[in-house]
């Protein structure tokens, strides 16, 4: 049989011998498992031959489907892995891209981590910031009314005086 290349279209006769090959085969397998056991397996593929002739399920069992190899896959593929091996530069370009596009994905993974990060810490410390100026206004409201009081007091520290406008007083402070 003749290898065909990349690029290069099989010829009619030879797609033709190709079928009588892959008929040939067929027969032949059947020949071999007529001979063992009616699951054996196939060579070309590792899987179930299809063609081999199974026992009939039971009626309350089921059957799993047989898995098949497509012959025809299984040469195009070592065609390729022939043709890779005799001119290993044709894996050049795809490698390079491959290899472009790995690193643009972990860098942008990278800087869309970074990113994430630095939001979150300006979020966290404009909340500090919001809470701390809220304290701020807080202690600030008390110390302005301790220190009205205590201008009170020292202006007068009668506590009968005190003691009647003290709910004056904390109307005004408070």
């Amino acid at each position: 049989m003749k290898k065909v290349g990349l690029g290069e279209e099989p010829a009619a006769a030879s797609k033709e011998e190709e079928d009588k090959e892959l008929h040939d085969d067929v027969e032949q397998g059947r020949r071999n498992n007529n001979q063992g056991s009616p699951m054996k397996k196939t060579s070309a593929c590792n899987q179930v031959d299809p063609f081999a002739s199974t026992p009939k399920p039971s009626s309350g069992e089921k059957q799993a489907p047989a898995l098949t190899c497509n012959p025809g896959a299984a040469r195009a593929l070592t065609t390729l892995l022939s043709d890779l091996m005799k001119h290993p530069h044709l894996l050049i370009a795809p490698l390079l891209v491959f290899c472009l596009v790995a690193a643009l994905c972990s860098y942008g993974i990278m800087r869309a981590t970074e990113a994430s990060y630095k939001l979150e810490e300006r979020h966290a410390r404009d909340a500090a910031n919001y809470a701390a100026d809220g304290l701020a206004k807080q202690l600030s409201t008390a110390c302005r009314a301790v220190l009205s009081l205590a201008a009170v007091v020292k202006m007068n520290p009668s506590w009968p005086f005190l003691e009647s406008n003290f709910q004056v007083l904390a109307k005004e402070l408070f």
